[in-house]
């Protein structure tokens, strides 16, 4: 029997839109619940956005669904060969929860000894519901997080797994190879960019101010960028913005967003929480 290991430590075609615009900013209401009248476009795969969503709506906020990515197993993974070495790993990284939730032939046959990372806590989490405890970075849930915590930063010659999907920056990979460690990486399943119906498009075109765009990820920003209409995509660029990062913050300042706010990580909560001290912000103003 396997022991789990248990630590304690297509572009879319071209259309004509006209963008809806109202005459007051109702970022400044003080209708019942904090957010009310914010239209909040939440960027993130639909497996994923339930948290977030729900946080959001809790408070009054109308939230417009705007999936930049699909979440999917990775057809292309050899799961008998990859399953096959599992003996010769002696540590594994999961990067997300999506990753755990596409490992199910590794949970169900069960880790060999070593020690399991999670790159934050949802991860974890997630790792801790199929009863395996994961060390985490206590503070910052980020990639820059994880290769600062005990156990990753001495590695030359260990075997490490990475469970992860194609794309990315490829940082942990790329740190734990410069340090010495032989990595394998398990891209277990993919992202798929969201091809939009003109119904949604219209839907995004019609939002009435404020609106507000959550972004977790820098290839959903490129994918938003890059494939809505120009006319939305300026829409959307000139409005407020939550990035859950600096890294990320760059990035929209690169394409020429200004009104950037940062989350103090990608968790739901902490997303949430940096809206609310938007609205606490600008009322201050």
């Amino acid at each position: 029997m396997r022991r789990r290991t248990v630590l304690m430590a297509a572009p879319q075609p071209r259309a004509t839109y006209t963008v809806a615009m109202s005459v007051t900013d109702r970022f400044l209401s003080n209708d019942t619940g904090v957010l009310t009248g914010w239209n909040v476009v939440v960027t993130r795969p639909r497996d994923s956005a339930g948290p977030l969503i729900r946080g959001l709506r809790s408070h009054g906020a109308h939230v417009f669904r705007l999936p930049a990515q699909d979440i999917q197993p990775n057809p292309e993974f050899d799961w008998p060969a990859a399953l096959s070495t599992c003996d010769d790993i002696g540590d594994w990284v999961f990067t997300s929860p999506s990753a755990v939730s596409h490992a199910r032939p590794l949970l169900e046959r069960g880790l060999p000894t070593g020690h399991v990372f999670a790159v934050g806590s949802s991860t974890a989490a997630a790792l801790l519901r199929n009863g395996i405890h994961a060390i985490a970075p206590q503070q910052r849930h980020t990639s820059e997080a994880l290769l600062d915590v005990p156990g990753l930063d001495d590695v030359a010659n260990r075997r490490i797994a990475i469970i992860s999907a194609p794309g990315g920056r490829g940082l942990i990979a790329t740190t734990l190879r410069d340090r010495g460690a032989q990595v394998i990486e398990w891209l277990v399943y993919r992202r798929r960019a969201v091809a939009w119906s003109q119904r949604k498009l219209d839907a995004l075109a019609a939002l009435q101010d404020p609106v507000l765009t959550i972004i977790s990820s820098g290839e959903a920003l490129d994918i938003i960028a890059n494939s809505l209409p120009p006319v939305l995509w300026q829409r959307l660029r000139v409005a407020r913005w939550i990035a859950s990062s600096s890294r990320l913050r760059s990035a929209l300042s690169e394409k020429g967003a200004h009104q950037i706010h940062v989350a103090e990580s990608a968790l739901a909560g902490d997303l949430v929480e940096a809206a609310l001290r938007l609205h606490r912000d600008a009322l201050n103003k």
